[in-house]
């Protein structure tokens, strides 16, 4: 992420889910239909699925809020430049703190989900629409924690506490060492033990 996204979510103490319909403004295909469910339906049943992964498309993407995650043990240089080469730093965790404080906030019911690329068939539920993408994602490897709201607004703002999620706060191989520091004293700040804070290992 960028450093303007990481400052409010560690002095406010909040993960970010945008909508669906939020993240379609920057990305249009997100949840889109795979091609498999657009060939044209020769059946009543047919049409009917079709009708029903249209609306869950449209309609349902208002309704479904979705934070991603980088899923690997290593950070690679296209992660870097895909989201977050201008002052980017990265939050490292693991799969059971994560899930310990997502559980925490008792709030809203969160669900995981591993995005699945590629042989993408027709879908038989909006899980299917956002767990699926097609092959040209392949670099994000992303996990995404979902949550289902009976509400329509561009993004859901999830409490959490971070001194139980945050391994290391890594700061971008593109980035200063002046950087490094500026961040530092600012997690500081914030209650967070400067020793979190590392160079990415991709830095030269």
């Amino acid at each position: 992420m960028t450093c303007k996204r990481f400052i409010p979510l560690i002095e406010e103490r909040y993960l970010y889910f945008p909508s669906i319909d939020t993240l379609r403004k920057s990305e249009p295909r997100e949840a889109a239909l795979a091609e498999a469910s657009l060939n044209h339906p020769e059946t009543y049943g047919e049409k009917t699925l079709q009708a029903m992964r249209l609306f869950a498309s449209h309609e349902g993407a208002k309704y479904v809020y979705v934070c991603p995650f980088y899923l690997s043990e290593e950070e690679s240089m296209k992660m870097w430049e895909s989201h977050a080469k201008d002052k980017g730093i990265a939050i490292r965790t693991n799969f059971t703190k994560l899930r310990d404080s997502l559980t925490a906030n008792t709030k809203y019911t969160v669900g995981p989900g591993t995005i699945e690329y590629g042989n993408r068939l027709p879908e038989d539920s909006m899980y299917d629409l956002i767990v699926h993408k097609d092959t040209d994602f392949d670099f994000e490897k992303e996990f995404r924690a979902v949550i289902s709201e009976a509400i329509v607004s561009k993004a859901i703002r999830f409490e959490i506490d971070w001194d139980n999620v945050i391994e290391n706060i890594i700061i971008s191989p593109f980035e200063s060492d002046d950087f490094r520091q500026e961040v530092t004293r600012f997690v500081e700040k914030n209650g967070i033990p400067k020793a979190k804070v590392i160079h990415s290992r991709l830095k030269k």
